[in-house]
C-alpha cells in the first residue's frame, strides 16, 4: 500500500509503494534536497561558517559564500574601502588569531611589512648583484659561487681546455651550462635570439 510522507527540506510530498521504502528517518524528496537540507547551518557539525585554515588564519563565510580571512575583513570595516591585494595586514601581538581592530596594522606592501620585522632597517641586499641578502653580504647565488671559486678543484679540468669558464663572462665559478656559456649568460643569449627573430 502506498505511503505518502513529506520532504523535511522543501515541504513537497514523497510517495512511496510501502512503508518499509522509508527505512530512514529523514525523508527527502530527491538528492538535491538531501544535499542542500545538510549543507552549512543545516548540517549537525556546522561551525556557524567560522574556522582556521592551514597558515592559522580565521577564516569566516561571507554573504557571497566565499571564505575570507577575517583580519583582512576587519581592517576593511575599519578603514570603510576594501583592501588592495598589495596590502598586507599584520597582528602587533603576533597572535594569528586575535583579530581585534587594536591589534591589527595596515601596512601598504610586502616590503613595508619586512621593513617592520627588521627593525625599521631596509632589507639587505647582495652587494654584487642587488639580490635579496643572503649571508656575508652576498645572495645566495654569489654566496655559493664565491665559495666554489675559493675551493680547490671547483671546475672540472675540461674548463682548463676552454679557456676557463664562460665564454662570455669568463667567470669560472659558474658551471657551464650550453654553448660554452654559464647559466645567466645563455639566457641572456638566448633573449637575444628570440627577440632578432621576431
Amino acid at each position: 500500500m502506498p505511503v505518502t510522507k513529506t520532504c523535511e527540506y522543501c515541504g513537497a510530498p514523497v510517495t512511496r509503494p510501502s512503508a518499509r521504502s522509508f527505512r530512514h528517518p529523514h525523508v527527502y524528496c530527491n538528492r538535491t534536497c538531501t544535499s542542500q537540507a545538510h549543507r552549512r547551518n543545516h548540517h549537525p557539525q556546522w561551525k556557524g561558517g567560522r574556522s582556521i585554515n592551514s597558515s592559522g588564519y580565521v577564516i569566516v563565510l561571507t554573504e557571497t559564500g566565499q571564505y575570507r580571512q577575517e583580519h583582512r575583513i576587519v581592517m576593511e570595516q575599519m578603514l570603510g574601502r576594501p583592501l588592495t591585494s598589495e596590502e598586507l595586514v599584520h597582528h602587533k601581538d603576533g597572535n594569528k588569531l586575535n583579530n581585534a581592530p587594536e591589534n591589527l596594522e595596515l601596512f601598504p606592501s610586502n616590503s613595508a611589512h619586512a621593513t617592520h620585522h627588521q627593525g625599521g632597517q631596509p632589507i639587505r641586499t647582495c652587494s654584487v648583484c642587488g639580490r635579496k641578502h643572503f649571508a656575508k653580504g652576498l645572495c645566495k647565488i654569489c654566496y655559493n659561487a664565491r665559495r666554489w671559486s675559493q675551493t680547490k678543484d671547483s671546475y672540472p679540468e675540461e674548463w682548463e681546455h676552454r679557456g676557463g669558464g664562460c665564454a662570455a663572462c669568463h667567470e669560472i665559478a659558474r658551471p657551464h651550462y650550453a654553448h660554452n656559456l654559464c647559466h645567466p649568460c645563455y639566457d641572456r643569449w638566448r633573449r637575444q635570439q628570440v627577440k632578432s627573430q621576431s
